[in-house]
């Protein structure tokens, strides 16, 4: 019998392979029900198999490869009508490429500062190398104005990298306890020669090891992962020139959807009604958005990097468009987060809580988790907060939580301000959803009602962070209080402009 607070309770055809949890059926339905008898719950180990990303399965079949042609043509003529107005505007058929250019404009210090993170990674593996060979049981223990995408990518790296390390520590100290009782009676060994192999055959992880894992779209540490047979370079460069094909496209939809509508809007009279209007207006360019980023990072993105690494498992998300409750698209749509969180956070705090109890606490923490980071991520790079997410219920509180906390931190980071529309829309608005998602037994019913939900959900969040945006870089100060006027939405406010000729 399933547990009903658990996260993955429910079994799924789609899911046989194991990433599911699994209770222990030893109880009958019918069997009496004693005070001593409880169900055991067993967490499962995420297990690393060679298997193909779902896009690329269905791509083999003539009727998505259509349909892929079909989004690609349109496209395609979006881009033709883009470059015929600027050549008849502006003089210059590339003109919309501005918005790639201020994006990028400092990529080589973002590359530099990605490189420092990336070394920082040697400081835990040295750390716990030099503990598991001693055998002592007791160790002592805005002056760069980056863009939008430059603060992106720096805080997305620093949430991979700190995830990654997180993973490594939390996989190789049972390890590392293990070779220093094996190393108690000998001199601390000189780290330099590695690997160095105690005598119960044991090892630490090898420098290459860490690397791979640095490199290689998991989230969890093993020692070796399933490797494919071959490796295609020209594979890789299709999912590259993919990746550039995607940035591309969302430029086009920036420039010739979101800019025009937001830019010239005096953000000293505007009210509810063109929040509204907006809103609704801003569906489409959100929905198209939504999609760009799932195929171009969850897709091609990760499988060029599982290209070039033999990286043999490349299951990363599921049919999240036929998810049959809330919980469900969660999960599916990113597997390689899912599978962190659910791995030390989720199943950490549960088995240290213990019971029901600890499997509702263990839920609130990763939802929170990820919402919070969600909206620190579009804080700090839009420069302002202003909340707007998803949520859940009670018993999955954590998960949903930690999730849009998470997101806020992402979002925050990268737009340079603090408007946590992402931590309303995921927190809040999501975990109404789920809860109603709970009644809504017919399929066709749960996916209209999901994708109503996401797609109003995108549109919120392009309009309102794209007032904020627009307020922020004209409307004067709300309060000379920087922490006041950090988190007060400035748009809700604006009563007069502080510099009228920005454009950006």
């Amino acid at each position: 019998m399933c547990s009903a607070n658990t996260i993955d309770e429910k079994s799924d055809k789609n899911e046989a392979n194991g990433n599911k949890i699994m209770n222990d059926t030893s109880a009958s339905h019918h069997a009496p029900n004693h005070r001593h008898h409880h169900k055991k719950v067993v967490f499962r180990e995420k297990q690393f198999t060679v298997r193909a990303s779902l896009l690329t399965v269905l791509m083999e079949k003539s009727d998505m490869r259509a349909l892929r042609n079909f989004i690609t043509s349109c496209f395609i003529l979006m881009f033709i009508g883009t470059m015929l107005n600027d050549t008849l505007t502006h003089k210059n058929p590339l003109y919309h490429f501005w918005l790639v250019v201020w994006n990028f404009n400092q990529l080589p210090q973002t590359l530099v500062v990605w490189l420092l993170m990336a070394l920082s990674t040697l400081l835990p593996y040295f750390v716990l190398r030099v503990w598991s060979d001693s055998p002592s049981k007791r160790l002592a223990s805005k002056a760069c104005n980056f863009s939008i995408a430059n603060s992106g990518k720096r805080l997305l790296e620093t949430t991979r990298i700190a995830m990654k390390v997180h993973s490594f520590v939390r996989e190789n100290v049972p390890r590392v306890i293990r070779l220093k009782g094996a190393a108690k009676d000998k001199i601390i060994i000189s780290i330099v020669k590695l690997p160095f192999q105690h005598e119960s055959g044991e090892a630490f992880p090898t420098i290459q090891q860490l690397a791979y894992y640095f490199f290689c779209p998991a989230f969890i540490y093993r020692d070796h992962y399933p490797r494919s047979d071959t490796r295609s370079w020209n594979v890789v460069l299709k999912y590259f020139v993919e990746v550039l094909l995607t940035i591309l496209c969302t430029n086009v939809i920036f420039t010739q959807m979101i800019y025009p509508r937001f830019n010239p809007i005096d953000y000293t009279t505007s009210g509810v009604t063109f929040w509204i209007e907006s809103m609704f207006a801003s569906v489409l360019p959100g929905l198209l958005c939504l999609m760009l980023l799932f195929y171009g990072l969850l897709h091609c993105w990760l499988n060029m990097f599982s290209e070039m690494l033999y990286f043999g498992d490349r299951e990363f998300y599921l049919d999240w468009w036929n998810s049959r409750n809330m919980a469900e698209y969660y999960r599916r749509w990113n597997l390689v987060v899912h599978d962190w969180l659910y791995a030390y956070v989720y199943r950490d705090i549960a088995l240290l809580i213990g019971g029901k109890r600890g499997l509702k606490i263990s839920q609130t923490a990763v939802f929170f988790l990820s919402a919070a980071f969600h909206e620190y991520w579009f804080g700090v790079a839009l420069q302002f907060f202003y909340p707007v997410m998803r949520g859940l219920k009670i018993s999955q509180t954590a998960v949903f939580f930690l999730s849009a906390a998470f997101h806020e931190y992402w979002f925050g980071v990268a737009l340079q301000f603090f408007y946590p529309v992402m931590f309303v829309l995921y927190f809040i608005f999501g975990g109404i959803f789920y809860w109603v998602s709970t009644f809504i037994k017919n399929a066709s019913a749960w996916n209209i009602a999901m994708f109503t939900n996401l797609l109003i959900g995108t549109g919120m969040f392009i309009s309102f962070y794209s007032q904020e945006w627009y307020a922020r870089l004209r409307c004067s100060p709300i309060s000379s209080n920087f922490f006041i006027d950090s988190v007060i939405p400035r748009h809700w406010f604006c009563t007069e402009y502080v510099d009228e000729s920005v454009v950006i």
